[in-house]
């Protein structure tokens, strides 16, 4: 059985994105027209996963309260083998909303789940 590890906020280290790719390669999204910012958001895959099957969500928070590194894995691979696969392309959705880089709720049209997502953006009025 592989040894059980607990990650605390003191193991973790914060960076500062302009530290690693420097100032001058920052993008500034309140520069983009909305046509580009849809065309740049429009590259990133994102699919619905579909509803989970009945009695998994507990299962899945019952292994996240436990806090493991080792019982987290195991929540994201029940939460993957737990689903009603969709696949429909949600950026059908969250690109037809609006672009002011806040929370919004959804609701897949094919499957039905519901959800929030934070739009891109925001774009110049």
């Amino acid at each position: 059985m592989a040894e059980k590890v607990t990650i605390t906020k003191a193991d973790v280290a914060s960076i500062n994105a302009h530290d690693v790719v420097g100032e001058g390669d920052r993008l500034d999204l309140k520069k983009l027209t909305k046509e580009e910012l849809i065309e740049r958001e429009s590259q990133v895959s994102r699919r619905c996963r579909g509803p989970l099957k009945e009695g998994a969500r507990e299962k899945i928070n019952e292994l996240m309260a436990k806090g493991t590194a080792e019982d987290t894995e195991a929540a994201k691979n029940l939460d993957a083998a737990s689903r009603k696969r969709c696949g429909y392309d949600m950026n059908e959705v969250f690109l037809k909303g609006p672009l002011d880089g806040e929370d919004h709720e959804y609701t897949c049209p094919n499957c039905g789940v519901k959800g929030t997502y934070r739009a891109a953006g925001p774009v110049p009025g």
